[in-house]
């Protein structure tokens, strides 16, 4: 028996207008957002994605990467930022409450996970769930469990190898270079979300257990 796991994240009126606060207060009007929220440690693999965004801003100037979350990882990341020369395209948001989340996927064009096999791999993040529920593309690396059953390769978004900068940094070109595709893309991943991932579903697949197990107990 199937029980997705679920988000509890919704869009409210409100965050509309925080998400044109979010572009005023950062500067990025008109700007192509790459979105990562996460743990900043080593199993997440941000610095392949941070080595990705310094090649992809060579080629696409108006382009900026958000990277919300907190953890050991995060002066390294900011020292990598800089050396790549793109500190100033790079917006470290540190933690953000749950309920304050949704502006800034409301205002992101691609978000990205790029989690590494580190110990183990990262089975289900939520990231992944979110960013599908307000109509984002999605590119994640085979070390994100979820990705398997969420992202249809080329559709919704794209799975790439983990530990490839060079992968990471050709899909997010894809995205954001082609608005049509990056719109279509998006329309796929709330489309996926409603079709198979919502507490309904949850709760669909655990009654089915229960159900079963007690037919079982009768007989």
């Amino acid at each position: 028996f199937i029980m997705p796991n679920v988000s509890n994240i919704s869009v409210k009126e409100v965050d509309y207008a925080n998400k044109e606060k979010l572009k005023e207060e950062l500067d990025i009007d008109d700007k192509k957002v790459v979105l990562y929220i996460g743990r900043l440690r080593k199993r997440k693999g941000v610095e392949y994605l941070v080595k990705a965004f310094a090649k992809l801003r060579k080629e696409i100037g108006d382009s900026v990467l958000i990277i919300i979350g907190r953890g050991e990882c995060r002066e390294e990341l900011e020292l990598l930022s800089k050396n790549l020369n793109i500190k100033d395209s790079v917006y470290f948001m540190g933690y953000v409450e749950d309920e304050l989340l949704p502006p800034y996927y409301l205002l992101c064009d691609v978000c990205v996970v790029p989690s590494i096999t580190y110990g183990t791999a990262d089975p289900c993040p939520l990231t992944v769930n979110e960013a599908m529920y307000f109509s984002n593309p999605v590119i994640a690396t085979d070390a994100v469990g979820a990705a398997f059953d969420m992202i249809k390769d080329g559709e919704n978004g794209f799975m790439v190898p983990e530990k490839d900068s060079e992968a990471l940094y050709n899909a997010m070109k894809k995205v954001i270079s082609n608005a049509e595709l990056e719109k279509r893309m998006g329309r796929e991943s709330k489309r996926i979300i409603e079709k198979g991932f919502t507490y309904g579903h949850m709760v669909e697949g655990f009654a089915k257990a229960v159900n079963y197990v007690l037919k079982e107990a009768v007989k």
